[in-house]
């Protein structure tokens, strides 16, 4: 991005840990303050006007690799994850693990969001012919196949098949957890969801109507 190589993964998260101690440092002080690390170097340091959040904002990180996780238990207020929809499992254990390891490592505590998407139907069969419709007949695959690229997913971490799905999803509902079918169904799937976490998925809903598709965003908390 911007002329500059994609640096080393651990190193990355290394920078980025840097820079947030300048970023907080920003918010926190009063006067002018003085930063030399390994990555940046600050001479009377200033700014104005602070967050109306404090000491600061919450800070969300995604991240999946082990690094990453530390990064996000050690730095941040909430920890965004990706639920394999194929693993009715998964969900419960990748929250008690980020929670687990802030608190245990770090004495904090971090909530934990995921994403979801929800598709309706009177019936099983019309939510999962309107999933193929707006999926793989008017979906964009090369859109998704750039965003791929662009995210550094295609440089091997992931076989053929899992990539090919993980499109699938991003053109769905950008990557989040499927809730298709009646709205019996998904509510039942989305409670499920909501006893696996203490704080709960954002979803985006396609309801299936006469003459109209609405859409419908909501987050549960």
């Amino acid at each position: 991005m911007f002329g500059i190589l994609m640096m080393e993964h651990d190193r990355g998260y290394d920078m980025a840990e840097e820079w947030l101690d300048v970023i907080k440092l920003m918010w926190i002080s009063e006067g002018e303050f003085d930063f030399e690390g390994k990555f940046y170097k600050v001479d009377k340091g200033f700014m104005e006007p602070k967050p109306i959040q404090r000491p600061f904002p919450p800070i969300m990180n995604a991240g999946g690799s082990d690094r990453g996780r530390h990064f996000t238990a050690k730095n941040c207020d909430v920890a965004f994850v990706l639920f394999n929809p194929e693993d009715p499992v998964q969900p419960k254990e990748l929250i008690s693990k980020y929670k687990k390891l802030a608190r245990e490592e770090y004495g904090r505590e971090i909530q934990v969001w995921a994403a979801s998407y929800m598709v309706q139907g009177q019936t099983e069969k019309e939510a999962r012919d309107f999933y193929r419709y707006y999926v793989h007949e008017k979906g964009d695959w090369q859109a998704a196949t750039n965003l791929v690229d662009t995210m550094g997913l295609t440089t091997g971490i992931l076989n053929p098949d899992a990539l090919k799905a993980m499109k699938e999803h991003f053109i769905a509902g950008w990557g989040g957890y499927p809730l298709i079918g009646t709205p019996s169904r998904s509510s039942t799937a989305s409670r499920c969801l909501l006893i696996s976490a203490s704080t709960g998925p954002c979803s985006h809903g396609r309801n299936m109507k006469p003459a109209c598709v609405p859409s419908r965003r909501t987050c549960c908390h």
